[in-house]
């Protein structure tokens, strides 16, 4: 499946969350930001705005611009991904349009406008590219680059758990597209296997849907400290609680990633977004290595390390983190 910006059938973005505390966990805790959906599947996203989400209708345009579209990759609460040609530079390539009730909202705007920098800021052959950002009427669009695979999250359905290997290998160059997105300050608030596209046989990597992300050395405030954004089953305890975050919320997110290629799901799956919620924030998973003994126990450590609660006990970056991997891959 060719799917450079995987919407699929859950929504992939969050615009914007209230803050008030859940009614199933934590209901006395004022740190507790995250309003869960109890009849959710626990590990897709969470639109807390119905008004988000788009018709299951939404005819193909023939044209966007200057690009002929030829069909639709995937959809979500942030906006729909069409397949397009580029007649200028003969290549095809992947459009992002925000949704028309989203293009409305100059918040909206300004988030999207946003996402367009972040991500086109960074280059690294880990990252999907943004090749520019264009308007058709009052609706923006992104225009990036087209890779043809499959997201770690459809290769994991079909493959099932993944051996330590690959599991190294992949989560390497994840790190790496991280570690040069942290360097532009960009966090990305939404890692997780949608989020990653494989292509090439599934050996290369490509970090995909800055959409959450937040430019932390930016002064907008479109992203306030009292609300949470990103996948519920992947997001760190800080992110989900509301509080200031840093890159270290992406190596939290990593470590799920990397568990789910091993276990086959998240380390805090949970029935619903409020079992996974209480999960993240009070809970310890198994460790990798007593749920697959084939593990090796490095591998499980440095996953353990990544789940800690406290940002501190973590990995401190995602180079370090990067350079861990490459070190044990050339040792097994």
């Amino acid at each position: 499946m060719a799917n450079p910006a995987d919407g699929g059938d859950d929504p992939e973005d969050i615009l914007e969350g209230t803050s008030k505390p859940s009614t199933v966990d934590h209901a006395t805790d004022p740190t507790y930001a995250y309003t869960p959906d109890n009849g959710a599947e626990a590990e897709d996203e969470l639109v807390l705005s119905g008004s988000a989400l788009l018709s299951s209708d939404i005819p193909i345009p023939a044209r966007l611009g200057k690009y002929e579209i030829q069909g639709q990759i995937g959809r979500g609460g942030m906006g729909i991904v069409w397949k397009g040609f580029d007649p200028d530079l003969r290549r095809t390539v992947a459009i992002k349009v925000l949704s028309p009730h989203l293009a409305q909202s100059p918040v909206a705007r300004r988030r999207f406008q946003r996402e367009a920098r972040a991500a086109a800021a960074i280059n690294h052959e880990n990252v999907l590219t943004i090749h520019s950002v264009e308007e058709q009427g009052e609706t923006p669009f992104l225009v990036m680059e087209y890779v043809a695979g499959q997201s770690l999250k459809e290769y994991i359905t079909e493959r099932g758990k993944l051996g330590a290997i690959e599991v190294i290998r992949l989560s390497a160059q994840i790190s790496q597209g991280l570690a040069a997105a942290h360097v532009q300050g960009v966090i990305h608030r939404d890692v997780k296997p949608a989020n990653v596209m494989l292509h090439e046989g599934a050996t290369r990597v490509r970090l995909m849907d800055f959409g959450l992300a937040r430019v932390a050395f930016d002064n907008a405030d479109l992203t306030s400290h009292d609300h949470a954004v990103g996948t519920p089953a992947y997001m760190a305890p800080e992110q989900i609680r509301g509080h200031d975050i840093d890159a270290r919320a992406d190596l939290f997110s990593l470590g799920c990633v990397m568990y789910c290629m091993v276990a086959g799901q998240s380390p805090f799956h949970g029935r619903n977004h409020a079992e996974t919620i209480h999960k993240i924030l009070d809970l310890v998973p198994a460790r990798l290595h007593d749920v697959d003994p084939s593990v090796p126990l490095v591998l499980s450590e440095m996953v353990e390390k990544l789940l800690k609660k406290d940002p501190n006990e973590r990995y401190q970056s995602a180079f370090e983190v990067a350079e861990t991997l490459c070190r044990l891959l050339a040792q097994l």
